[in-house]
């Protein structure tokens, strides 16, 4: 199966003046590209109660998908288990 790359949009920020229109967005493979050349990444994960827990992690952004190692019991794999959904930023955001 292909995965179909994410569409670009804008984050709903009312008050904040953004555009409506799409013009200027970047496309995924640069997001891919800035994701493959970086070693350290912050994921932050859902704990049960709602709250968020972020980390660094060393890391690998490879055919589309992000591997990473951890404890199995460390509170990420722990919240990873329950909830999988998660975000995952690179150390290069001074690029942006």
């Amino acid at each position: 199966m292909t995965k179909r790359a994410p569409k670009a949009s804008r984050p709903l920020m009312r008050g904040y003046g953004l555009p409506e229109h799409d013009k200027g967005l970047l496309p995924w493979k640069w997001a891919e590209q800035q994701l493959a050349k970086s070693h350290n990444y912050w994921i932050t994960t859902v704990r049960p109660d709602g709250r968020p827990h972020s980390m660094v992690v060393w890391g690998l952004w490879l055919a589309n998908v992000f591997y990473f190692s951890t404890g199995r019991d460390s509170q990420k794999s722990s919240n990873l288990e329950a909830y999988p959904n998660c975000v995952v930023c690179n150390e290069l955001a001074h690029e942006l």
